[in-house]
């Protein structure tokens, strides 16, 4: 999943903990673009508790749009 809009130093950690708050979710890897304003993450999950798209929407809390990417390679 990608999420962008991380617009200060602190935005990266936020974003993080907001996908980390959803019972489940572990942050596998994370790759910070700070010229792009986004990051990156592989996560596993239990689809029995969650989906992708809710992982994806936990940032929005915070103001960062997060959306689910179709493969791990950032595309």
């Amino acid at each position: 999943m990608v999420v962008s809009e991380l617009t200060c130093p602190s935005c990266p950690y936020i974003a993080a903990n907001a996908v980390k708050s959803i019972d489940s979710v572990e942050i596998l890897q994370s790759d910070y673009d700070q010229a792009a304003e986004k990051i990156v993450f592989l996560v596993r999950y239990d689809d029995a508790v969650t989906s992708p798209e809710a992982i994806a929407a936990a940032p929005l809390q915070y103001g960062y749009p997060g959306r689910v990417l179709e493969d791990a390679s950032g595309s």
